[in-house]
């Protein structure tokens, strides 16, 4: 079977390899094909310094799941009280890096 029209599926997205005290999130949290959606990674001060290999990832939420995913470099750094990074990417965008917090 071929996939003639998946624009405007919905997908499911989620990050791993996240340090202890960074979280992620997701706005909105399901995007669709050919649309967008934005990544805010949260670091907390007890978070962990130093370079992280992070992988974010889409899957499609249909009968037929099909995914991808893109690597991300990000880079705390030691001198912070608080640190909130944004990335809104365009549509097909591969993230490039790397990302520091």
């Amino acid at each position: 079977m071929f996939r003639i029209h998946l624009y405007g599926t919905p997908v499911a997205l989620s990050v791993s390899g996240l340090p202890g005290g960074v979280t992620a999130s997701f706005s909105p949290r399901t995007a669709t094909i050919g649309g967008r959606s934005v990544l805010t990674l949260t670091a907390a001060p007890p978070s962990a310094a130093g370079p992280f290999a992070v992988t974010v990832t889409a899957i499609t939420l249909s009968s037929d799941p099909i995914g991808t995913s893109a690597p991300l470099s990000l880079t705390i750094s030691t001198q912070r009280l608080f640190s909130r990074m944004i990335l809104a990417g365009r549509p097909g965008a591969t993230p490039t890096g790397p990302y520091a917090l």
